[in-house]
Formats: structure tokens, C-alpha cells, sequence
């Protein structure tokens, strides 16, 4: 009986024993597969994050291209060939642009359908700070212009216009010259010049001259407006290069001087806005858009070249010098030798540079590689 006894303790120790050594391999089986599991859990998040990372470098990318497309559409659409295609522009300012975190983009444009440059496609990828990751967004972008639309007339005014002095209003590539809503005057040796030569002077004025209107009459500030920029006026000020405010009659000369192929807005509460002596505003090649909601008097000899938007009066004076074209919401008054020379050239050259480009919807997508 003993016996027996001493043989069950035994086998009870040794089932302990296995026992012990079986919790003890689970245990460590548990630990290598919990450390396993934690180091690819590493693993995925700093792949989550390289990925992060390079994704966001993307899209970085490509809101850096819609405003690099749009200040330099000129240059890459010269670049397309023969056929009518750009072949993925790009240059050193737009590649392996690095970013504070290390991660990098680079950017290429394109355009999907030949000779059409409105409709660019931006291409942007992005690398992650290890370059271990990458991801590339697309997107097709649309190119609409600030000034839509310019009238054939040189001039067009809701208000009246009383030309003097010597003052010219030239088209020499058409046969009108001023549109207004109200009365027309013209004295002294002012006159208006169009293709065929001289035409309405102060002894008589022809049918270049079309005065009061009822259209123009009738059209709400706003309206008027929109007809030009095919947006609301605060649009179009929320999105121009250079905006100015003041409520005291201000002298913009020093400020403006010299700027070219840009959109002004002078924003003129009270007061009068005024551009005089030397200053030559924009070229034949590279034209402003002046927006003033205001009053405007121009003086001395300075030069415009570009769209001239005024939402209140203008003034003239001495041989000021508009070339392009020229839209005001109140009278113009000219008591000098102003000249506004009609300019399609001008014209055309601020559609096609002066605009912003806005994404087409659900033309977005996004690969990762």
C-alpha cells in the first residue's frame, strides 16, 4: 500500500511538471507572437505614415501647380509641339521641390486634347522623407480668364461723356468708338479717330458714336459689372494680385509704376483715386487689369496698358495715355489731351494671361505606388 502511494505522488509531480513546462512554452509563445505582432504593427504604421507623407507631399504638389499654371500658362503652352500636345512640361522649380518634413513633389502638366490649352491636366507626385513611399494625384484644371468678355467699343460708360481739348478716342482697326448710357460731348479739337479716319469731332457726331443707350441705362451696376468678368465684383476682388483700399483722394503713382501682366484693384471708399506724372502701368505684351471702385482722375503723361474697369467717375487730364480698352459705371470728364488708343492685341493678351484655373469635378484621382 506504501508502495503505491510513493508511485502516485510520483506521477503526480511528473504531470506537474509537464504541465508546468507546457504553460511555460505557451507563455513564451505568447510573448515571441505579442513582440512579433507588435514589430508589424510598427512596421504598418510607419508604412501608414510614409504613405501619409508622401500623399500629402502630392497634394501639396498639386495646389502649388494650379497657382504655378496659372501665373505661368504662357511659358508651357509654348512648349507644346507640332501636334498640339505638351508632353509632360516641367522644369527644375517644380521638381523634387522638398518640403519641411523632407518629403518632396514633382510636378508635370499636360494637356489631354490637342491645341486645347483651357483644359490642362496637373500631374503631382509625391515622395515620402525616406523615399520608401510614393503617391501620385491627378487632376484636370480649367483656365477661365478675369476679363470674359470686352466690347467691340473702345469705350463703354453708363453715365455721359464730355470729351475736350484735344483728346482722341482711337480704333483704327474698327468702325465705333463709344457706347454710353447718357449724352455725348465734344468740343474744342477732341475728336474720335476709327479705321476709315477721323469721324465724330466737335461739329458732328456720326454713328461711331452710339449715346444714350437704353440698355445701358436700364443695367444695374452689379450687372455691368458681371457683363465684363462674368463673376460678382467680390469674386473677382478676392482673387485679384494687388488690392488697395483708401478713403482720402490718394496718388497711386509710386505703387503701380512699373507693373506689369497683373490685376489691380483699387478699392476707393471716399476720395479720388489718381495716377499722374511719369508712371507707366503694363505693355503691349504684358497688360494690367485696373479695377477701381471708385473715382479715377489720370493726369500727367502717365501710360496704361490694359483693361480700365472704373466703377464711379473718371477724369482726365494733360496727355494721359489708355491703350486697350475701357469700361466705367459713371461720366467721364476730360479737360485735356487724354488718348485711348483701342487695342485687341492688349486685349486678347490679358485674356490669355490673366485668369486662375479651377478643378473640373470628378476629374480627380490618386495612385499609389
Amino acid at each position: 500500500m506504501q508502495r503505491n502511494m510513493t508511485l502516485f505522488k510520483n506521477q503526480k509531480g511528473v504531470a506537474l511538471l509537464v504541465f508546468v513546462f507546457i504553460l511555460l512554452l505557451t507563455i513564451t509563445w505568447m510573448s515571441i507572437m505579442m513582440a512579433k505582432s507588435g514589430q508589424l504593427a510598427q512596421k504598418i504604421s510607419a508604412n501608414q505614415y510614409r504613405a501619409q507623407q508622401a500623399f500629402e507631399a502630392a497634394e501639396a504638389g498639386l495646389n502649388f501647380g494650379t497657382v504655378y499654371l496659372a501665373q505661368n500658362k504662357t511659358t508651357i503652352v509654348s512648349d507644346a509641339n507640332a501636334d498640339g500636345y505638351i508632353d509632360s512640361y516641367s522644369n527644375a522649380s517644380i521638381t523634387n521641390v522638398t518640403l519641411s518634413n523632407g518629403s518632396k513633389f514633382t510636378i508635370t502638366f499636360s494637356n489631354p486634347t490637342a491645341n486645347n490649352f483651357n483644359v490642362i491636366q496637373i500631374k503631382s507626385v509625391g515622395t515620402s522623407g525616406d523615399s520608401s513611399a510614393s503617391r501620385e494625384i491627378r487632376q484636370l484644371v480649367y483656365y477661365t480668364p478675369l476679363l470674359l468678355n470686352f466690347s467691340s467699343y473702345p469705350v463703354v460708360v453708363r453715365g455721359s461723356i464730355a470729351l475736350s481739348g484735344s483728346s482722341q478716342i482711337n480704333n483704327t482697326t474698327g468702325n465705333v468708338s463709344i457706347q454710353s448710357g447718357g449724352p455725348i460731348t465734344i468740343s474744342g479739337s477732341a475728336k474720335t479717330v476709327i479705321s476709315s479716319g477721323t469721324s465724330s469731332t466737335a461739329s458732328s457726331i456720326k454713328s461711331d458714336i452710339s449715346q444714350n443707350t437704353p440698355a445701358l441705362v436700364s443695367t444695374g451696376s452689379d450687372t455691368f459689372f458681371s457683363q465684363h468678368f462674368g463673376t460678382s465684383a467680390i469674386n473677382v476682388k478676392n482673387s485679384v494680385n494687388h488690392l488697395f483700399q483708401n478713403s482720402n483722394n490718394t496718388s497711386y503713382d509710386s505703387v503701380l509704376n512699373g507693373l506689369t501682366s497683373t490685376s489691380i484693384w483699387i478699392e476707393q471708399t471716399g476720395g479720388t483715386a489718381t495716377i499722374g506724372g511719369s508712371t507707366t502701368i503694363g505693355s503691349v505684351s504684358a497688360p494690367v487689369v485696373l479695377i477701381v471702385n471708385g473715382d479715377l482722375r489720370l493726369s500727367g503723361s502717365s501710360k496704361i496698358y490694359g483693361y480700365v474697369y472704373v466703377s464711379g467717375s473718371l477724369q482726365s487730364s494733360n496727355t494721359a495715355t489708355l491703350t486697350g480698352g475701357l469700361a466705367v459705371g459713371g461720366n467721364i470728364a476730360d479737360s485735356g489731351n487724354f488718348t485711348m488708343n483701342y487695342d485687341t492685341a492688349v486685349l486678347n493678351n490679358i485674356q490669355q494671361q490673366l485668369g486662375q484655373y479651377g478643378a473640373i469635378p470628378g476629374s480627380w484621382n490618386d495612385l499609389q505606388k
